[in-house]
């Protein structure tokens, strides 16, 4: 009886000591990665259009979905975590942002200028049914061309523009309290239409660098990260920038892909 106590005994700190390991894993894990790591990538299979605008994935479906802005008949098409075409489909609308809305389980996005933002009607499998449900119109994000993302813990809208992020009402658009990011270069250094949200805590809000990085901004425009890209990554100035799935996207007009770099 008495060994069996030591060994008891023993086996408390030990089992102590495992658990501080995995949440320093974890913590580890949670910071995003010095050098992007080519992952996943994914064709368009329809032929219209030029600049794809995002990517972006649904958890429930396990789904990643991606558009091309410029025309309400450029191609949306759904693949799956291994790249795989699973969809193919009209954009409905002159899109520029799409995202995930869990609270809706659709996805929803932003047109170009005032046209407002948008709903697809889903269907059971995934697929976009064609129906498009208007959310509000004739308000429009800091630039016609804005590529809007949602924020999930905030639920609002994000834009990028001149350097600030700007938060707009999901229900009828209205902004308020835009902040300037502390940006490591001049604003006319970054993408211009793009901000991505992550969902990671101290890392939300992503901007591509055209010097070749990928940076990562705090709630409060702090610079808390950034991440290098291979040299043969594109590094296009608007539109073809997107994060999705711990993962970063870069879109070739040369090929019509997307590139996905794992980050987290």
């Amino acid at each position: 009886m008495q060994i069996h106590h030591q060994f008891s005994s023993f086996a408390r700190p030990s089992a102590f000591i495992a658990v501080l390991l995995l949440a320093f894993a974890t913590s580890v894990d949670a910071q995003p990665a010095a050098t992007a790591l080519p992952d996943i990538s994914y064709e368009f299979r329809q032929e219209s259009g030029t600049n794809a605008a995002v990517v972006l994935f649904d958890p429930v479906r396990k789904l990643y979905y991606t558009v091309i802005a410029g025309n309400s008949e450029f191609p949306l098409e759904s693949f799956n975590e291994r790249g795989e075409a699973k969809g193919q489909y009209m954009a409905g609308m002159d899109t520029r942002g799409l995202w995930y809305n869990p609270k809706t389980a659709a996805l929803e996005g932003n047109a170009y200028g005032d046209a407002g933002t948008f709903l697809h009607i889903m269907t059971g499998d995934g697929g976009v049914s064609g129906d498009v449900k208007m959310i509000y119109e004739g308000v429009s994000p800091p630039d016609d061309q804005c590529v809007g993302a949602y924020d999930n813990k905030l639920k609002k809208i994000v834009y990028f523009f001149e350097g600030s992020l700007f938060f707009a009402s999901p229900k009828n658009g209205k902004m308020k309290n835009p902040f300037a990011l502390q940006l490591s270069v001049g604003a006319g250094d970054y993408n211009f239409t793009t901000v991505a949200y992550t969902g990671k805590e101290n890392f939300e809000f992503a901007l591509l660098n055209l010097y070749g990085k990928v940076e990562f901004y705090n709630r409060k425009g702090k610079l808390t990260a950034s991440t290098q890209l291979p040299e043969t990554a594109p590094l296009p100035d608007s539109f073809r920038f997107s994060f999705a799935n711990d993962r970063v996207w870069l879109y070739s007009i040369d090929n019509r892909t997307w590139n996905s770099y794992k980050v987290f």
